[in-house]
């Protein structure tokens, strides 16, 4: 891989010259990678915790158990995120369905019901 394709895949918009050797690059790449897979799968099990304790959710949830190539302290750390991604979305979601007018209840309904499908079966993410 060159240079300056690992640059523009880290920083995704623009490259920034640093010092990191190739060796270290490819470990940050590798956290990152890691940490996004982990991500979803954490996700997978709050929303799963979330649907059978009916609406619960539990930061203290131990994420041990997810296959990961991350140690624990990057799991629990995610695990923090990812409760705070599914309590922004489902902030969103509360206020999208009680800002609704009379006419447009069941769209709007409608649109949120096909939306929450897909995360209900847990390909969210």
């Amino acid at each position: 891989m060159k240079r300056k394709t690992l640059l523009r895949t880290l920083f995704l918009l623009f490259t920034v010259p640093h010092f990191a050797n190739r060796g270290k690059v490819l470990k940050i790449l590798g956290v990152i990678r890691g940490y996004r897979k982990g991500a979803q799968r954490i996700a997978k099990l709050h929303w799963k915790y979330f649907f059978e304790s009916k609406g619960k959710l539990n930061k203290n949830l131990k994420p041990n158990s997810i296959e990961s190539n991350l140690s624990n302290r990057y799991k629990q750390t995610c695990s923090y995120q990812v409760i705070a991604t599914i309590k922004s979305f489902l902030s969103n979601v509360q206020n999208k369905v009680f800002d609704v007018k009379p006419k447009m209840t069941w769209l709007r309904a409608l649109t949120i019901g096909c939306l929450w499908q897909p995360l209900k079966r847990g390909r969210g993410f």
